[in-house]
């Protein structure tokens, strides 16, 4: 017999530790999961500790490893602990003396930086990373709430950032219906020509202002005020190049501060690939009805390929079903082949006017969903197979993830992809949890063998 070869993490070569250290280095300071119900990032405290700090101290091949690889130090969460914030107030030199370190180690590379506004004073810390704005390539700006967001932005206005890809700003508080009594200044006024990504949680900023022109990304999450139409309008028409737009809200609010006029005319989104819209529900309005599909027909969007859509209740996705469903968006939707549905709150039934809605459908995931809804439509047979369109049910679906559905039927799922092969559809990708590897290992196996099948978490 062999003797056992004991391995470990020594055994790495340092070309895999730089990949290992570097994702490690790249996870900026956690915020909370339950926002907007509790704060956003102030409670978690303290901040988490330094990592190439911490790396350097395991032994000298990583402490070598570490000084040597820049990338590590170009990371900065620049934040302090409460306590630490109380104790110091406006004094730095203790509390981020770690910075004029890292911005050394870090030579030339591109910075990515994490500015706490809550528990540090901004004026003495952003002396310290101005003059390296230059290798800014992305910013997460929290605030205490959008009402301070003036007196930060203001500080921003002349500073260069031609290297700037990625912006982030939060507010550690939201409130519903909380707005900033001073208007909200531009910002960042010279020219920012990478600037690709925008991520807004909890604030909103002056729209169509610098630097919201040319993005590919935009997300909205607690955005608390939209604009009127004519000037969301005016805003997307700055950014022709949006690929992605992500939007987290109650949606009646939406509606209502953008006011669509009785004309319904359409926000024009012509390179939009990727639409994703999660219902929020503040417990004042717990039981309105929110009108997902009135949202989604704000806007002109011929090139979309993907919705997600997450936390609806059953009635409303099926009014986004129906909208869809009509002909006249059939026609303006050519290219949507991708479905990713999440936590749909109550009971779905078959609905056969599905395939009528989505009739190019490629890929379909659900996670917390009905899922058996979904499988009877998929369930064809010589007399179900087409409808009134004479379109049959899906022809072109490759992908099905089901996930988190108790519920499902797997003899149906069986039935499904029984049901497609003797109608030849094509192989079907199915990912499904994990807790199906318990079942009869006959019917796995006969699942893998019929479907390109993975177990995921």
């Amino acid at each position: 017999m062999p003797p056992r070869i004991r391995l470990t993490i020594q055994c790495l070569p340092n070309e895999l530790l730089e990949v290992v250290f570097a994702e490690g280095a790249c996870a900026m300071p956690a915020t909370d999961s339950q926002y907007p119900s509790v704060r956003l990032f102030t409670k978690l405290d303290p901040p988490q500790p330094l990592v190439p700090i911490v790396l350097s101290h395991v032994c000298r091949r990583w402490r070598a490893l570490v000084f040597q690889t820049p990338v590590l130090w170009s990371y900065l969460p620049i934040s302090r602990s409460t306590q630490a914030h109380r104790r110091l107030k406006s004094e730095l030199g203790l509390s981020l003396a770690w910075l004029p370190l890292f911005i050394g180690r870090s030579e030339r590379v591109p910075l990515h930086i994490f500015l706490d506004c809550t528990r540090l004073p901004l004026e003495e810390t952003l002396r310290m990373i101005v003059p390296h704005s230059w290798r800014w390539s992305s910013l997460v700006i929290i605030v205490t709430h959008v009402g301070s967001l003036p007196t930060i932005l203001r500080h921003l206005t002349d500073i260069v950032v031609p290297s700037l890809e990625c912006l982030s700003i939060a507010a550690d508080i939201y409130r519903e219906g909380m707005i900033s009594i001073e208007p909200i200044p531009s910002f960042f006024t010279h020219d920012v020509p990478r600037l690709s990504t925008l991520r807004l949680k909890g604030v909103y900023l002056a729209w169509n202002g610098p630097p919201l022109v040319g993005l590919t990304t935009l997300e909205l999450r607690f955005t608390s005020r939209w604009p009127p139409f004519f000037s969301l309008r005016a805003l997307f028409d700055a950014s022709p190049r949006l690929r992605r737009l992500i939007i987290q809200n109650e949606i009646s609010s939406i509606l209502h501060f953008v006011d669509q006029p009785q004309a319904r005319p359409k926000v024009e989104l012509r390179h939009l690939r990727y639409l994703d819209i999660e219902v929020c529900r503040p417990s004042s309005h717990r039981s309105v009805e929110q009108n997902v599909a009135g949202l989604i027909g704000l806007f002109a969007m011929p090139r979309l390929e993907t919705l997600a859509l997450r936390c609806l209740r059953a009635s409303e996705w099926m009014s986004v079903a129906n909208f869809f469903k009509r002909r006249t968006n059939i026609v303006n939707f050519p290219l949507l082949q991708s479905l990713i549905l999440s936590c749909i709150e109550g009971e779905l039934t078959a609905d056969l006017s599905l395939r009528e809605a989505f009739p190019r459908l490629t890929h379909l995931s659900l996670t917390n969903v009905h899922s058996n809804a979904f499988l009877e439509v998929l369930l064809e047979d010589e007399d179900r197979n087409v409808n009134q369109w004479q379109m049959p049910v899906w022809p072109y679906l490759e992908s099905l993830n089901i996930f988190d559905d108790q519920y499902c039927s797997f003899a149906l799922l069986q039935s499904v992809v029984r049901c497609r092969q003797m109608m030849g559809r094509p192989h079907l990708s199915l990912v499904l949890d994990k807790r199906y590897a318990t079942l009869d290992q006959s019917s796995i196996e006969w699942l893998g063998r019929a479907t390109s099948l993975s177990l995921g978490s």
